[in-house]
């Protein structure tokens, strides 16, 4: 995910919502990309966003919802196996979860 991408995403695909997924283990990040990320959290704190944005760790449950999307062959699978968190969350834009009020209070 970077500014270009996420403004893509908002501006033009007029998403509702975002969740970006970061992985479990950050120590196992590179340098470069971890600056890459510094440069996007500071894009993120300077632009106002009419949209929530959410993140979450990637866990076995986050992973369980990927691969059920990836295996209903929407937006996003990779047939080539080099998918990345980052390509599906960039891909996956047109997925959406819809949950009636009463879903919210389990």
């Amino acid at each position: 995910m970077n500014e270009t991408v996420l403004e893509h995403l908002i501006d033009k695909r007029k998403a509702a919502v975002v969740l970006i997924i970061l992985p479990r283990d950050l120590s196992a990040i590179a340098a470069e990309t971890l600056s890459q990320w510094r440069t996007f959290e500071r894009y993120l704190m300077t632009r106002p966003f009419q949209i929530p944005i959410y993140f979450a760790f990637e866990d076995d449950e986050i992973d369980g919802i990927i691969e059920t999307l990836e295996a209903n062959g929407g937006p996003g699978a990779s047939s080539d196996g080099e998918g990345s968190i980052g390509k599906r969350v960039a891909g996956n834009d047109r997925f959406q979860f819809v949950s009636s009020p009463s879903d919210g209070s389990q």
